[in-house]
């Protein structure tokens, strides 16, 4: 190709925000960018920039640990403590909080998403498992319809796909999908990724190792294994975890982020300041990025 041909390029024309003395926010499920500032939401859309920014500024004052629309647009949950979510009815203006359960006996709140099905509106991630929750009228607090109880270590979510990645276990050593299906919540079969020590050697999984996604409809979670300089992509099945293919990264980074886009896996090193593309489909045939 010629020389200012690109594969991968950054937006010309990206959102611009005032971050100073603020908070931001990612509301993924929604395209949503929040950012708090004085008791303000300010609520910018990632998919239409000619649309100014919505201002949220009647919730009450109180700390924001993270924040995202429900999927009706009719509510806003605001996570205020490491127990304790508040459910703002964006119509009447009215709030109600949920706390989760064995608040006070050391559970707490890793996270939430918005559901919005038949199943239930929103599912609070804990250490003790997972709350779903029905949201009824106005100013009533959220009512628990089921508790998946496990102990989750940290998580990740793929909204496309209504997709939990958990790590459960108190070694932080397995992996375990739950798909939250529009009348149930389907759960995966459990999988211990490979090790990623010295000779095999077993160690704690890591939150940053791993993103679920899709490429070419196959739903995957990809883990880095910096010690190797590999990724390993596993492919989600209802029945069965199975290891789709590895991929050598060829570089001497130790700091990775990985990306999906348009079925194609972007890697990112950080110290390299160099992204590298493979695709999954072309792997029988090569091992080397098709650009870097």
């Amino acid at each position: 190709g010629g020389m200012f041909q690109a594969y991968c390029h950054l937006e010309a024309d990206p959102l611009e925000f005032d971050a100073s003395d603020a908070q931001v926010f990612l509301d993924e499920a929604n395209g949503y960018l929040i950012v708090y500032r004085d008791g303000s939401f300010a609520i910018s859309s990632l998919t239409d920039k000619s649309i100014p920014p919505q201002r949220i500024d009647f919730v009450r004052r109180a700390p924001v640990l993270s924040v995202r629309i429900s999927l009706d647009r009719k509510h806003m949950a605001v996570q205020r403590s490491h127990t304790d979510v508040d459910v703002v009815n964006l119509v009447d203006r009215s709030e109600a909080a949920a706390a989760c359960k064995g608040k006070g006996q050391g559970n707490m709140v890793h996270g939430f998403v918005w559901v919005n099905s038949q199943l239930c509106d929103l599912c609070l991630i804990t250490l003790t498992g997972l709350e779903l929750l029905k949201v009824p009228g106005s100013g009533e607090p959220p009512k628990l319809v089921k508790h998946e109880k496990r102990h989750i270590c940290w998580y990740h979510y793929l909204h496309s796909a209504r997709m939990l990645v958990l790590c459960t276990g108190k070694d932080y050593g397995t992996l375990q999908c739950f798909q939250l299906l529009p009348s149930k919540l389907l759960k995966f079969p459990d999988f211990d990724p490979d090790p990623g020590g010295p000779g095999g050697r077993r160690q704690r999984l890591e939150a940053h190792d791993f993103t679920p996604c899709r490429m070419y409809e196959k739903l995957c979670c990809v883990q880095v294994q910096r010690a190797r300089q590999e990724l390993v992509v596993y492919q989600l099945g209802q029945s069965a975890i199975g290891k789709l293919c590895t991929i050598d990264l060829f570089t001497s980074s130790e700091s990775f982020s990985v990306s999906v886009v348009d079925n194609i896996l972007v890697v990112h090193g950080s110290d390299a300041r160099a992204s590298m593309l493979f695709d999954i489909l072309l792997h029988n045939h090569t091992t080397h990025p098709f650009v870097a």
